[in-house]
């Protein structure tokens, strides 16, 4: 005679099997949960240093934008005070600036075009040759500062996207 499991043997098996199965799953869930959560970890501590390093990038970046136009601005005070030294009174007395010269000077500044010339373009203005040495001095400063300023942003942005892209 074959041998037949009784009912309570069936029930037990059947229950080891649920409680397997159950117990399986559980810690399956459990293993996940914490892989997430030590995911979660690892890419908040990534993000962290990623944010600091980004941070002393920008502060180099900053620093080295401040010495440079520092450095700038005091050379172009510097060429400033010697424009009586390079462009002298007799210089100024003997070199007429046109007023033709003056508005086409303030329209190119403002990039625009002068409105044509006239007679009394020819006639002197009260700009000296000095004043206008000393103000193409500042420009030429503002250009650099600006010069600098873009390249210090060009460096920031080359900074970060080797930070970021990494």
């Amino acid at each position: 005679m074959p041998f037949l499991p009784n009912l309570k043997d069936i029930g037990y098996l059947i229950l080891a099997a649920a409680l397997a199965i159950g117990g399986s799953w559980l810690w399956g869930k459990f293993q996940y949960h914490r892989g997430a959560a030590d995911q979660r970890q690892l890419n908040h501590t990534e993000v962290v240093l990623t944010q600091k390093i980004s941070k002393q990038a920008t502060q180099q970046v900053i620093t080295k934008y401040i010495t440079q136009t520092k450095v700038i601005h005091e050379k172009g005070q510097e060429i400033i005070k010697k424009v009586p030294y390079y462009v002298t009174i007799k210089d100024d007395s003997s070199c007429v600036i046109p007023n033709g010269f003056v508005r086409l000077w303030n329209s190119a500044n403002e990039m625009q075009f002068p409105s044509p010339a006239t007679s009394v373009d020819e006639e002197a203005s009260a700009v000296t040759l000095s004043d206008t040495a000393a103000e193409h001095a500042e420009e030429s400063e503002r250009f650099h500062e600006n010069a600098a300023q873009l390249e210090a942003l060009q460096e920031w942005v080359r900074e970060q996207q080797s930070i970021y892209s990494q």
